[in-house]
């Protein structure tokens, strides 16, 4: 199901650009930051093209099913070009936990690469010379270096945090009363700013406080953990991107508050999640190779 969605949002993707290319403005409101026409869905779209990138390639990467690596490659392809930088800062974590969980895979398949780098290398050295990615290096370019969207986040951030300080002992022990938003002065633009700060952290912190800030981290960091230690007595290959995902969205959480998009890979997790991690493998159990299948116990071809 989660496949289909983001194949869903690949299309929706294909065809904001296709718009974009034969001269329907679609992103008017980002124009103005410079070369940003690529970003026709929001980051919390992007993010859910990431999140299942993660829970496919190791499938794609065993299986060797060229179908299935195809649609890894764009989505992640996508999730590129889209320019979100938060997206790409979630990525490194949860693909540098896959690459550590499934090196003896990547390494088997090292002689192959070649075949697929050296014809890329030389159609992207065409499109250089011809000057068919001007436009697509510009716009990296312009997302790399453009700092402003984080300098007023950051502004936001220490406003709020500054008068978090000042709150009673019990605002800040379970949140600030019902219906508070996030009102504080923006004083690069001389405005007021009362939108969602674009911090999942600091949004628990003021809506629920401590106590529901600590109930949140201590929900991902037991997940994961679990998942973790399971990993000693047959766990599959699901609960360990899910891993990778959970990862990847601590990191995007700095920068955006939650959503039922990501939401959904949490409730994922959980429900996979072993009620006995600590238990020992059965005997005669080994740790689950890369070759390892998908299955979970009690549950079908996943």
């Amino acid at each position: 199901m989660l496949a289909w969605g983001a194949a869903a949002i690949m299309v929706m993707v294909f065809v904001g650009w296709g718009l974009e290319m034969a001269g329907y403005q679609i992103v008017v409101r980002y124009r103005e930051e410079g070369a940003s026409a690529f970003r026709v869905v929001p980051a919390r779209a992007a993010m859910f093209l990431l999140s299942v990138a993660l829970v496919l390639l190791p499938r794609a990467l065993e299986s060797r099913s060229k179908c299935l690596g195809l649609l890894v490659g764009v989505f992640v392809l996508q999730v590129l070009l889209l320019q979100h930088r938060s997206v790409w800062l979630a990525a490194l974590p949860g693909i540098t936990l896959l690459a550590a969980l499934y090196w003896r895979t990547i390494r088997r398949l090292a002689p192959y690469l070649p075949l697929v780098a050296i014809p890329a290398v030389l159609a992207t050295a065409v499109l250089l010379l011809e000057g068919a990615l001007d436009g697509v290096l510009g716009a990296l370019s312009h997302s790399v270096q453009n700092e402003g969207t984080f300098l007023w986040r950051l502004e936001g951030w220490v406003a709020l945090m500054t008068g978090w300080q000042s709150a009673s002992v019990v605002e800040k022990l379970i949140g600030g009363p019902f219906g508070t938003g996030f009102s504080w002065y923006l004083g690069s633009v001389d405005m007021e700013v009362t939108s969602s700060p674009h911090n999942s952290y600091l949004v628990l912190l003021l809506r629920v406080g401590v106590l529901g800030l600590a109930a949140f981290l201590m929900a991902y960091a037991t997940c994961i953990r679990k998942l973790l230690a399971n990993r000693q007595s047959g766990a599959s290959r699901l609960q360990l991107c899910l891993v990778a995902v959970l990862c990847a969205q601590c990191v995007f959480f700095m920068f955006y508050g939650p959503s039922i998009m990501q939401a959904v890979f949490l409730g994922s997790a959980l429900a996979v999640c072993p009620k006995n991690a600590a238990a020992p493998a059965a005997a005669g159990s080994e740790i689950p190779s890369d070759r390892a299948g998908w299955q979970t116990e009690g549950s079908g071809r996943g």
